[in-house]
């Protein structure tokens, strides 16, 4: 070990081990706190000049191995990190609503809002387009805004554009 600075009667050199040391349990707080995947890099930087902290390395040196290390790790070994962690990320009931079938069970216009039955559960809805989807139809819920699910119906011939509901008929024979 190199002498150091003499500070109290302690060289900073013999110290300059549990400084790193501290840092490092300091950076494992943080990311313990946070779990962002950030200062856990500056950790495993801080335990390399930890054990580098016993060679003649000058301070100055450390910190810029410290620095640079921890720089490196956290710009190229995070994002890899975070894709291998989202693998075991579970989706919410949101999530997993979408792309389910439902039940229409108040018609849903393009003007009105209706309402369908998912699993249970009772949902606002609006159609994906301008179409109107009659009671007792079957849809796919395609996403969710809010507390309204907004769907499209399941079956292509159950669906009435705008202009056929409102239209009148031709009278037949009479």
């Amino acid at each position: 070990m190199s002498e150091g600075f003499i500070f109290e009667g302690v060289v900073f050199s013999q110290v300059l081990p549990w400084i790193w040391f501290g840092i490092v349990i300091l950076c494992l707080v943080i990311e313990g706190l946070t779990m962002g995947l950030t200062t856990i890099w500056f950790a495993v930087s801080a335990l390399v000049v930890l054990f580098l902290s016993f060679t003649p390395l000058s301070l100055f040196f450390q910190l810029f191995i410290f620095l640079v290390l921890g720089l490196v790790l956290l710009f190229f070994t995070r994002p890899v990190a975070l894709k291998k962690l989202h693998l075991w990320k579970e989706k919410t009931n949101i999530d997993g609503i979408a792309g389910t079938e439902c039940i229409v069970t108040k018609k849903i216009t393009p003007l009105e809002s209706g309402e369908i039955k998912e699993r249970g559960r009772f949902w606002t809805a609006r159609c994906e387009g301008e179409l109107t989807i009659p009671e007792g139809s079957t849809c796919i819920i395609k996403r969710i805004s809010g507390v309204t699910a907004y769907v499209e119906p399941a079956v292509k011939q159950e669906i009435q554009k705008p202009h056929e509901e409102y239209s009148e008929k031709p009278e037949s024979g009479k």
